[in-house]
């Protein structure tokens, strides 16, 4: 499953089970822990709810969603552990890339109890090859909560499949298909400015990490944004190229209410007009930043569709973008 890093969710749900019965858990107190990228575990602040029939419901904070793998575990005294692993903006891990922190918990094969001890042996199939040692060790992290990192070579491959074993636990496997085909990753001008706008605490506190190029995925919240590129000017000297790009990147910024996307369009602006003489890092690539421009804003906004009485707020920004880019060498 996936939700957007570092934005509150309401009323995530989950049913817990007797672990004697089977029986749903319909009373009685449900503590729940969060791990963020296999940092420390904490305690969610909201108390889960029971809603009927064994199903429970708990909200989430921002500060709680503010990894790029999140790990959620609840417990009770009578029910069997209920843990999930959620990956922020993507739709699945990406091919050939290290994760940092994949959380999971370990489950008494003989009470339903948490497994807090002992040693947690993990192993990787990718794409129903050999099975193979995940070269990291287990840690446990609290209340049965565990993580392992997993290496590049151990993701690389379309169907990745992950077994965790212990002497006392249930195994528990992990199947997912992973996004992109791996390999090395060139930042680009457009990199940079997503990568200067989510780190931005203003923004990423408005609209998290919901900025995406060219297209955001279907059913999107409000706010959300979307980047394009209006040109890209390669520039020269008398010589030959000069190394230096000239980048125009539209930014379309929507929003439920007028003032909302006001809000968004100065937060952007404060991030990155007029940023200069900066090297960005985008994952194992960097690119140098000469300058950053708001050239101009306007409005724009999107009609109600069917079955909606309101229509979503936009605005537009220009942002022309200097950086260097590597120079065309001939024999």
């Amino acid at each position: 499953m996936s939700f957007t890093k570092n934005k509150a969710i309401t009323g995530f749900t989950f049913s817990l089970i007797n672990a004697t019965t089977g029986a749903g858990i319909t009373s009685g107190a449900v503590s729940g822990y969060y791990l963020l990228d296999g940092g420390t575990q904490g305690s969610i602040a909201d108390t889960p709810v029971h809603e009927g029939v064994g199903s429970w419901s708990v909200d989430l904070s921002a500060a709680e969603c503010n990894g790029n793998v999140v790990g959620l575990l609840f417990t009770h005294t009578s029910a069997v552990p209920k843990h999930f692993c959620i990956l922020t903006n993507k739709f699945s891990f990406p091919k050939n890339t290290a994760i940092t922190g994949f959380p999971f918990a370990m489950i008494s094969k003989t009470d339903g109890s948490a497994i807090t001890a002992g040693d947690v042996d993990g192993y990787v199939t990718l794409d129903g090859g050999v099975q193979a040692a995940i070269s990291d060790e287990p840690v446990h992290k609290g209340n049965g909560q565990w993580c392992v990192d997993i290496a590049t070579g151990e993701t690389n491959g379309t169907i990745v499949g992950l077994t965790f074993t212990h002497a006392d636990a249930i195994p528990i496997d992990f199947t997912f298909k992973t996004i992109g085909t791996g390999g090395t990753y060139t930042a680009t001008a457009e990199h940079a400015l997503y990568h200067i706008l989510v780190n931005d605490g203003t923004v990423s506190g408005l609209v998290g990490t919901d900025i995406y190029p060219q297209m955001a995925p279907q059913d999107t919240d409000l706010p959300y944004a979307i980047y394009n590129i209006i040109a890209r000017r390669h520039m020269n000297n008398m010589a030959a190229a000069s190394g230096q790009l000239e980048v125009g990147i539209q930014v379309d910024w929507f929003a439920a209410g007028i003032q909302e996307v006001m809000t968004l369009c100065d937060a952007a602006r404060e991030a990155i007009d007029g940023y200069t003489n900066g090297t960005v890092t985008v994952g194992s690539d960097t690119i140098t930043i000469s300058r950053i421009k708001l050239e101009d804003e306007r409005d724009g906004f999107e009609i109600p569709t069917a079955g909606e009485s309101l229509g979503v707020y936009h605005r537009m920004q220009d942002y022309t973008v200097w950086c260097t880019e590597s120079i065309p060498t001939f024999a």
